[in-house]
């Protein structure tokens, strides 16, 4: 879905992907996320959220403008603790992220009304849902104010 959001967006403006982890098969279509410094400012960041990770959480809590959020879901970490603990550990973060950045959002999406009732369930307000296949335009009607600059 990012990948497919990048290139709608690079149709009106600049637009990259940054990951704490690149595959080798995308190194150079996914950037490693220590190039998005705190100190370069961006007209608009989207953060796809489905899984907790600290360094993640602090790099958006130092950014000073607000973020877009798409969210995807949250496996009940219970359902790992027994075979991964480390994957159980960042769904577990992904949930106290979601509470530690709650109004840091300018605009919190949905990929589906069950993940936008688990915000809602979690103190969400006017969470949007736009299904998986999201384009800009849907984008910016929900959104309304959202301008997009070369």
């Amino acid at each position: 879905m990012a990948i497919a959001l990048r290139t709608q967006l690079r149709e009106k403006v600049r637009s990259d992907i940054y990951a704490l982890t690149v595959l080798p098969e995308l190194e150079g279509d996914v950037l490693p996320i220590h190039r998005l410094s705190p100190d370069v400012p961006t007209s608009c960041l989207v953060y796809h959220s489905s899984f907790g990770e600290p360094q993640i959480t602090s790099l958006l809590e130092s950014r000073r403008q607000k973020i877009s959020m798409i969210f995807h879901n949250l496996t009940p970490y219970t359902y790992f603790e027994e075979h991964s603990a480390r994957f159980a550990t960042g769904l577990l973060w992904g949930e106290h992220e979601l509470d530690r950045l709650r109004d840091k959002w300018d605009l919190v999406v949905a990929d589906s009304a069950f993940n936008a009732k688990f915000l809602e369930d979690r103190g969400y307000r006017d969470v949007k849902v736009l299904p998986l296949g999201v384009t800009v335009d849907r984008l910016e009607k929900r959104k309304g104010h959202l301008q997009l600059e070369r």
